[in-house]
């Protein structure tokens, strides 16, 4: 009779380690599926932030050539957005706020080549004279 208690107990304990082992192996299987995420997601950070730095590499690029280009001033609400002025020797068009770059002026600075980048033309009066730097 004692043999069948131990056989019970070897039954009893076989199983019990079968149940903790494969729970074990469920929260490792979790476990590598959310290593396997969150490797995922570190390669689309480190990709994402690679090309963050060729897009500033890019912009340092185009900004490096004005370097020495002439201010101009913008405005940036209303009529005439398109239109880039002289700080030098602004047209009559141009607030002196404008040129302080006071708030509120309705105007923002910029370098020569970075207004042409953005689209912007000549004043008539004033900007038609300004050549880049470079």
């Amino acid at each position: 009779m004692e043999e069948g208690l131990w056989a019970r107990r070897l039954k009893g304990l076989l199983e019990r380690q079968q149940y903790v082992l494969s729970g074990i192996s469920r929260d490792a299987d979790g476990l590598g599926s959310r290593v396997k995420a969150i490797s995922e997601d570190l390669l689309k950070l480190e990709a994402e932030a690679e090309g963050f730095r060729e897009s500033l590499r890019k912009e340092l690029d185009a900004l490096d050539p004005m370097r020495e280009d002439p201010v101009v001033v913008v405005r940036v609400y209303g009529k005439y957005c398109d239109v880039y002025h002289s700080v030098v020797r602004p047209c009559g068009w141009v607030p002196r706020s404008a040129i302080r770059e006071a708030p509120g002026s309705g105007y923002v600075k910029y370098l020569l080549g970075e207004a042409k980048a953005r689209g912007k033309r000549p004043c008539r009066s004033c900007g038609r004279h300004l050549r880049p730097a470079a």
